[in-house]
């Protein structure tokens, strides 16, 4: 992302404030996973699970330059919030500004990272049939019926025990 020039408020640019931001930046190479953890917690207003230094690295960057230079530009914004429903929860909260409820964030903190957005359909075809599962926040539909998890709805589909996550490609 390229860095813009910061403004002084008379229109000039703030170097300064740039190579500052550079700099710290710079610097989240050189810190451990929990400092980094923290960091995102005190930026983003919310703790991560993730223990990957590379992601929290990139994270962080993008907070620390949102935080100095702005967010997202107002068409990216835009297109966002086309997505509607299809966005993750914690997304859609902070894009419209709001905190979540702390049963909403148990929900989301307790939910498997491989599963997709609540309200989502995920679709297999199998022996010649396709089959559709809606995606809710602590339970599946598929035919009409809920299930706990999506190995009862793999079963029920082929007769067999499989992973649910493996039966419907969602282990990447």
């Amino acid at each position: 992302m390229p860095a813009k020039q910061t403004s002084n408020g008379n229109g000039k640019s703030n170097g300064a404030a740039v190579v500052t931001l550079t700099r710290q930046i710079a610097a989240l190479a050189s810190k451990t996973v929990g400092q980094l953890q923290a960091q995102y917690r005190d930026l983003a207003g919310e703790p991560t699970r993730t223990r990957n230094k590379q992601w929290l690295v990139k994270r962080v960057a993008f907070l620390i330059q949102e935080k100095a230079i702005g967010g997202l530009s107002e068409r990216a914004e835009l297109q966002l919030n086309d997505l509607g429903a299809r966005l993750p929860d914690g997304w859609r909260a902070r894009l419209m500004g709001q905190a979540m409820s702390p049963a909403e964030a148990q929900i989301v903190a307790t939910r498997d990272p491989r599963l997709p957005a609540i309200g989502s359909t995920l679709t297999r075809t199998h022996d010649g049939a396709e089959h559709a599962v809606t995606v809710l926040a602590e339970s599946f539909v598929y035919n009409g019926k809920h299930y706990k998890t999506l190995s009862e709805i793999a079963h029920e589909i082929t007769g067999t025990k499989w992973n649910g996550f493996r039966f419907f490609n969602l282990n990447k």
